[in-house]
């Protein structure tokens, strides 16, 4: 059992709530799980939005990962999609191609508004979403990532 701030979670579910999403809380790890649509051809990302004592972070994962023959070229692909980001960044999983976006809260001992929750979860699947395509054609056509890259950032 993990220990996380209830106070934190009850506003997360107050966000969730207020967005008639259904999802899931894991009471003994503080994690909500939901699944979220994407406009693009990953077609949806598996969200966690786990709370903790005084952080609240947000996990937008992708159900396509890397595999061994991608996995450099997917590497190149979200190093190059971190740099300059400002509200969290690309995480790949080297053991398992897993790639997912993340971004974080530090609250302290304070609760924050709805309107910051609501920040802090729409990043990460809004990310997933910018650069879910880029990603795909890397992995799956070999596309070259700095040019998949200034598709999205030019």
């Amino acid at each position: 059992m993990v220990e996380y701030s209830e106070k934190l979670a009850r506003q997360v579910e107050s966000y969730l709530k207020s967005q008639e999403w259904k999802y899931d809380f894991d009471t003994e790890d503080g994690v909500f799980r939901f699944g979220m649509n994407l406009e693009n051809k990953m077609h949806s990302c598996k969200m966690n939005i786990v709370v903790g004592s005084a952080i609240i972070t947000s996990y937008a994962v992708s159900h396509i990962g890397a595999d061994a023959d991608s996995m450099a070229q997917a590497a190149n692909y979200l190093t190059r999609a971190n740099y300059g980001l400002k509200l969290g960044n690309f995480e790949l999983d080297v053991r398992d191609g897993e790639v997912r976006y993340k971004s974080a809260l530090f609250c302290g001992d304070d609760v924050p508004a709805l309107k910051v929750v609501e920040r802090v979860v729409d990043v990460s699947f809004q990310m997933m979403q910018a650069y879910g395509d880029g990603l795909l054609s890397v992995i799956f056509s070999g596309a070259d990532p700095a040019q998949e890259i200034a598709k999205i950032e030019d």
